[in-house]
């Protein structure tokens, strides 16, 4: 199996499909980007591009993008042009993306975007104290670099999950 930047993947990624469905959400998974995007409430890109991925024509008002991928000043998933239409952006960590968000970097040094113009970091959404979206059809954004933070989070909760349910082992025994 293919991505849609043409290189193979495990085929976790057509395992994975099933346990979302069963979540009830939908999800569509693509080999060919062009013409695929527009219908889908949110777009997960996880790549490690070097140019961008998604157009203006890929790209509606009312999505998520969920960029995850190409975390260095010379690489991008996003193109700067499109970073400017953004209503909504916000990354994992400020400091972070200021270094390693190509997509918000390129944007920023050609002056289509400016930094002030960040809705806030993912903390900030999760806890309420900012918006993700500022309207139902606003176009937004959310960077990640990768940090542990979220990780620990889900890791956390997984476990507190576990031990209410009396599931797995603590490695003790």
């Amino acid at each position: 199996m293919k991505n849609a930047g043409g290189r193979r993947w495990p085929a976790s990624g057509a395992l994975r499909e099933p346990r979302v469905r069963s979540l009830g959400f939908a999800i569509t998974v693509v080999h060919r980007l062009p013409g695929a995007a527009p219908a889908d409430d949110a777009i997960v890109t996880a790549t490690s591009a070097k140019k961008p991925l998604l157009g203006a024509d890929m790209v509606r008002p009312g999505q998520t993008i969920i960029a995850i991928g190409s975390r260095t000043p010379e690489r991008a998933e996003l193109a700067p042009e499109d970073v400017a239409r953004v209503d909504s952006v916000f990354v994992d960590t400020e400091t972070g993306a200021r270094v390693e968000a190509g997509d918000l970097i390129q944007a920023v040094q050609k002056g289509m975007r400016d930094w002030s113009r960040l809705i806030g970091e993912l903390a900030d959404v999760i806890s309420r104290e900012k918006p993700g979206r500022v309207s139902d059809e606003a176009l937004a954004v959310m960077k990640a670099v990768g940090v542990g933070w979220p990780d620990a989070a889900v890791a956390g909760a997984i476990v507190e999950r576990a031990e209410a349910e009396a599931l797995g082992s603590n490695g003790r025994e």
